[in-house]
């Protein structure tokens, strides 16, 4: 593994229970458990179906899911980890708000139910008209074929800037519908030995490939950096790492933010690191960009002592992490960019 990429791991491990990440995480989580309870009312029979909504399988298996009602009630109260609240609030967006708000049974009285639950309804209402009016045109576009399922259009957000920043810096080895054959080829001793740990959810998966593998797919196999990507290759120059391109679920957490009424913009990056750094699904340059719209220029900008506002001396990992990434800049002179990239998928 590249020094750059282990070493924002070991950083990004240390955030995971940083006190502000603890609190805008649960702030977000608790957001959402207030909708499910306003839209659930006082019907046991209602919230267990509204639980079996959200807990439906996610179309991969991601770091941060669970397997029951029970466990998903467990994390809406406080008992889960980071990467489980985070994993949450995508579902309750994804298979929960997005069908009231577009599906084919809307909720009449979703505004209300969201308003009911402290949310910022100008940036729910601003999301949802983007939303139409993107999948509007994109049916106008498609004449004699089937219409573009408007919940699909929420939530993939392909009118959103970063999403198309996403797609110009990223290329996939195979199709995501094949995507369930990638599990991590990591052990759970290398996610420990870069201070990772485990929650009691987590400890109770398990993977295909056998106990001791972690229990989640790893993005790098089916997905890399585009080597020709301007961003790619100025970030590579810089001795930045870059693990999968632009990161989708980290605007996606800042977007949740906003609509769950969280304004701070710091909180919720250092969120996304400490939920994606950690599983390598994503760098910290990968997260930081994600809530711009200059990049690739953003690389100009780049530095760990602003990205991460806390005291990184105080996780005592030895070197700063603006000396990795000199050393790496160096290193990286005697590995092309083309041949640096697929290192990452091995």
């Amino acid at each position: 593994m590249e020094r750059g990429i282990a070493y924002e791991a070991m950083l990004a491990n240390c955030l995971y229970v940083h006190p502000v990440v603890v609190e805008c995480s649960a702030k977000m989580r608790e957001a959402c458990y207030r909708y499910v309870m306003a839209r659930s009312g006082s019907s046991a029979r209602s919230l267990h179906e509204v639980l079996s909504r959200i807990n439906r399988p996610v179309d991969l298996p991601f770091a941060g899911r669970v397997n029951s009602n029970a466990d998903l009630l467990g994390v809406f109260r406080g008992d889960g980890s980071i990467r489980e609240e985070q994993c949450t609030v995508w579902r309750v967006f994804s298979h929960l708000i997005a069908e009231d708000l577009v599906g084919a049974q809307r909720l009449p009285d979703v505004l209300d139910v969201a308003d009911r639950a402290g949310f910022h309804l100008g940036h729910l209402q601003a999301w949802l008209a983007e939303a139409i009016d993107y999948t509007s045109r994109q049916t106008d576009r498609q004449v004699g074929a089937e219409s573009v399922d408007p919940r699909f259009g929420f939530m993939r957000m392909d009118w959103h800037p970063i999403r198309q920043l996403q797609y110009q810096s990223r290329a996939a080895y195979s199709s995501l519908h094949q995507a369930r054959r990638f599990w991590s080829l990591r052990s759970r001793t290398d996610h420990e030995a870069i201070g990772g740990t485990f929650s009691r959810f987590e400890r109770n998966l398990s993977s295909p490939l056998g106990p001791n593998f972690l229990p989640w797919l790893d993005t790098r196999r089916f997905y890399r950096p585009n080597p020709q990507s301007t961003i790619v290759r100025r970030a590579y120059e810089a001795g930045v790492p870059m693990i999968t391109g632009a990161s989708g679920v980290g605007m996606h957490t800042h977007q949740f933010a906003r609509v769950l009424g969280i304004d701070d913009t710091v909180a919720v990056r250092l969120v996304a690191i400490a939920y994606l750094v950690p599983i390598l699904q994503h760098s910290i340059y990968e997260v930081w960009i994600s809530e711009r719209s200059d990049a690739p220029e953003a690389i100009d900008a780049f530095s760990y002592a602003d990205v991460l506002p806390v005291d990184i001396a105080s996780f005592n990992l030895g070197p700063a992490p603006e000396q990795v990434r000199a050393a790496d800049t160096t290193a990286r002179q005697a590995v092309g960019l083309d041949d640096l990239c697929p290192v990452h998928c091995k």
